[in-house]
């Protein structure tokens, strides 16, 4: 059997021994003969899969039972893997017999990203799959599992990793991101195929988190100065009379938005985008200092950057910046890929505030927090937590509106919502990449894959809900259609690093040695 399968004969015996002392196999001896032989209990067998059936169970069936009980977007591809591609992959170096991915992708590979394809959802993004789980389901050690995601970046299998560990009050994670290539050729047929829509900054932009942990950091500072001021809990009269004559505070708002206003501009100020923002930003920074007992929440929130001058220590701090960046990302595309909502953004007049939290509840992982939220402060047997929590999950909406509006607004703006609206997602990027910002848009029915790429203008003017202004907003920004090279892919995080093809496996590479 060790020999057949090129398993570890330790494993093996590993495996036998369990299925024995679960009852699935017996071992009996035959009394004529002497012959030693094995049984398997099928009825038991089922049962220890909840299977509740008397005919034998295919393959097709169960993962289609699978499907109706789970969420299982990728369904098609994990049924493939299994049954059209599971004897191409090799099982070790010695085998007799050549596969067709002989050198190029291993039996253990082939594990690996069965759990990945197994936790993705409809666009191939993950955060689900951490190494124990990974373990859990392939048996393999912590090494030979990096080695595997290792092989399946090289070969543009995987598109993006994004690592980081994030312990907060926001969100516990401490699984990686991963981005599955949907339309690499180990799929064949069942490959999917879309429109990847590439924002081009004018110049580096700092991720939302980033930039709002920076500005509550510069309002901390200012506390003191402005003791009396906060006094007056009037976050307009601040912002008129003191707000706007600090140069370094008002300086460090001019990079919040895309939406750059002209000198020339006839919008009013107080119907800016910006100001509204600052003002709301303002005000709950007001409620959260006047209320002392919420300080160990504001500690919470901003020692995600503290001011270090360890680089090492710092790389790590952007780095978990990047990894909430990437949670609220997901969350507020999920919340924006509805028709209604989009239409709204488009205009320029929209915001996530604690009824979209509520409404996607099941999904953003902050269901301890929308409860207390739900409390009636007055009721409450804690106070402080309900309160605490309310201005934790307004922070949020603030942090996912700017993303919103530096992010959506202009694709759904370009897209005009004119053209057949689909689902979408934001592509889960590195703390240092900030540059670019990529919305995949998947059409199953499409061939190949469509690169667009919308170059924003540094005098983007803020638009406002008119409808004279709406044919004005594509003025301010270009687009073009591209195929972009192996180099511009990485730059825009669709292809790692180490990756030397597109959507094909790197042949060349099969005889290089994957290191950890």
């Amino acid at each position: 059997m060790a020999k057949k399968f090129h398993i570890n004969e330790k494993k093996i015996k590993e495996c036998i021994a369990e299925l024995e002392d679960c009852g699935i196999l017996i071992q009996a001896v035959n009394g004529l003969t002497s012959d030693k032989k094995s049984y398997i209990d099928y009825d038991l067998f089922l049962s220890c899969m909840n299977v509740k059936r008397k005919k034998p169970l295919t393959l097709e069936k169960w993962v289609h039972q699978t499907a109706r009980a789970d969420n299982f977007p990728l369904i098609g591809l994990f049924q493939h893997l299994i049954e059209s591609r599971l004897n191409d992959f090799y099982m070790h170096h010695l085998q007799h017999t050549s596969s067709t991915l002989s050198g190029i992708l291993d039996f253990k590979s082939a594990l690996v990203l069965m759990v990945l394809v197994r936790d993705s959802n409809q666009f191939g993004i993950t955060n689900q799959c951490g190494i124990r789980k990974i373990k859990h389901k392939t048996g393999l050690s912590k090494d030979a599992i990096f080695r595997c995601i290792k092989t399946l970046e090289i070969q543009g299998v995987i598109r993006r990793r994004v690592d980081g560990v994030l312990f907060s009050k926001i969100l516990r994670a401490s699984n990686p991101f991963y981005i599955l290539n949907l339309s690499h050729e180990i799929w064949q047929e069942k490959a999917t195929y879309g429109r990847y829509f590439i924002i081009q900054y004018p110049q580096p932009h700092d991720f939302e988190v980033e930039l709002i942990v920076s500005l509550l950091q510069r309002f901390e500072s200012k506390k003191a100065t402005l003791a009396e001021i906060l006094t007056i809990n009037d976050a307009y009269q601040i912002y008129v009379n003191h707000f706007t004559q600090m140069p370094d505070l008002n300086a460090a708002t001019k990079g919040l938005t895309i939406e750059m206003v002209k000198e020339n501009s006839s919008i009013l100020e107080h119907e800016r985008f910006e100001y509204r923002f600052i003002i709301s930003l303002l005000s709950l920074f007001l409620e959260i200092s006047n209320d002392h007992d919420s300080n160990p929440w504001f500690g919470d929130l901003i020692q995600f950057f503290p001011q270090k001058n360890s680089k090492a220590y710092l790389s790590g701090v952007i780095s978990l910046l990047g990894l909430l960046q990437c949670h609220l990302e997901q969350w507020c595309a999920q919340i924006y890929n509805e028709l209604p909502r989009a239409q709204a953004l488009s205009r320029g007049g929209d915001s996530v505030d604690l009824h979209d939290l509520k409404k996607k509840a099941g999904r953003l992982q902050l269901n301890t927090l929308l409860k207390f939220a739900e409390d009636d402060p007055f009721e409450t047997s804690d106070l402080i937590i309900a309160r605490s929590n309310s201005n934790l999950l307004s922070m949020l909406g603030l942090i996912m509106t700017l993303i919103a509006k530096n992010q959506l607004y202009p694709f759904l703006t370009y897209l005009g919502l004119k053209e057949q609206f689909s689902q979408f997602c934001i592509i889960p990027r590195h703390a240092k990449q900030k540059q670019y910002v990529c919305i995949f848009m998947p059409f199953p029915r499409q061939t190949s894959n469509q690169f667009t790429k919308i170059i924003l203008d540094e005098n983007l003017a803020f638009v406002s809900e008119q409808k004279n202004l709406k044919d004005e907003r594509r003025n301010h920004f270009s687009s073009e259609s591209i195929q972009p090279s192996i180099k511009e892919l990485q730059d825009f995080g669709l292809l790692p690093e180490n990756c030397l093809t597109i959507d094909r496996f790197n042949i060349s590479m099969k005889k290089i040695k994957v290191m950890v």
